[in-house]
């Protein structure tokens, strides 16, 4: 039995629809991400799905260097 809700973390996004809205990534990076674990996913049905908030974060923990001007 769940106690607490789960934060909300955006839509559920399948890879297709990943590289809808990120169009430079790939089908193998997102395989990959999905294989080293480095970004989390749900399986429902056979399909790999993947919140975009949790894209947002991943992706924003990978910024580096740069200043705001």
């Amino acid at each position: 039995m769940r106690t607490a809700p789960l934060p909300h973390r955006g839509e559920l996004l399948n890879f297709e629809q990943v590289i809808e809205r990120y169009p430079a990534l790939t089908i193998r990076f997102l395989r990959r991400l999905r294989a080293e674990r480095r970004v989390p996913f749900v399986k429902a049905g056979g399909r790999l799905l993947v919140y975009a908030g949790d894209l947002d974060d991943y992706f924003e923990s990978c910024r580096t260097g740069g200043t705001a001007a």
